[in-house]
């Protein structure tokens, strides 16, 4: 027997922003130069994270039109993600809401954006293509073309680990075959801890999760620009979902990475 050791993925921080246009270069240099190193990734049990963006074009091939777990289709210009390993969530928020409280007074905070969305989610599990597929604790430092997420949804009658079970046995292994997608992670949504009463945070960076108990996050990692294959894995996905009878997809957005160090992308986004 071979044995593996490896670091245990547990858990997945999502910030999603609208940049401010006016501003927009500024808030892109703080947050890739400053921000997701300060306040996330130097923290206990933080090991990986990846910045990906939503140009105009990905943007037109979000559905449903309304938005679904986002304000406005429109916004979300923006993901942010990053890996917490297994069981260290309460060590890693205890610095980090004392971190970004140091952070705002030593005047290192940026209001030159609009959160979105900022969810915290316990890891569930992947399925891949096949055996040979990049871990999932790698899947942030891999540099994957793509990425689309998922926010699929319960339905009333349907208890959230019986969607899982489907997903898990029935849709996503079939939604991997001839295609570039090279894995699906899957992701609960949950709370975040308290913060001390004595650190104040942005508002609504840590609210109330009003999925947790609802749904899971999927995370589809592609070997392709997302645009390639969007008609044939994509462009029906909620239908699929929703035709299981077993829930249905609230929010599906492309991203692709970001280049670090450089503008690129920066004016395809509106």
């Amino acid at each position: 027997m071979i044995h593996d050791p490896h670091v245990g993925l547990g858990h997945l921080l999502i910030a999603i922003a609208e940049p401010h246009r006016a501003s927009l270069d500024a808030y892109h240099r703080w947050f890739e130069r400053d921000h997701m190193y300060s306040a996330v990734l130097i923290g206990p049990g933080a090991f990986a994270g990846e910045r990906f963006v939503a140009t105009k074009e990905l943007k037109g091939l979000r559905y449903p039109a309304d938005g679904g777990v986002f304000a406005s289709i429109d916004v979300g210009s923006f993901a942010a993600l990053y890996y917490l390993v297994e069981g260290s969530v309460e060590e890693h928020f205890i610095w980090s809401y004392s971190k970004t409280a140091a952070l705002f007074d030593a005047g290192r905070s940026s209001r030159d954006r609009d959160l979105v969305l900022t969810w915290l989610c316990d890891y569930r599990g992947c399925v891949a293509r096949d055996e040979h597929a990049v871990p999932p604790e790698i899947a942030l430092d891999h540099r994957y073309e793509g990425m689309v997420m998922v926010w699929v949804e319960a339905a009333d009658s349907t208890p959230v680990s019986e969607l899982e079970d489907w997903l898990v046995a029935e849709h996503l292994p079939a939604s991997l075959v001839d295609s570039s997608i090279e894995q699906v992670q899957i992701f609960e949504p949950r709370d975040f801890p308290m913060p001390p009463a004595d650190v104040e945070l942005t508002p609504g960076s840590i609210a109330p999760n009003p999925w947790k108990n609802r749904g899971r996050v999927l995370l589809y990692f592609l070997e392709a620009k997302p645009t390639r294959d969007w008609v044939g894995h994509f462009a029906g996905l909620g239908e699929a979902i929703e035709g299981s009878g077993r829930g249905r997809a609230a929010l599906v957005a492309p991203f692709i990475p970001t280049v670090r160090g450089t503008r690129a992308h920066l004016g395809e986004l509106w």
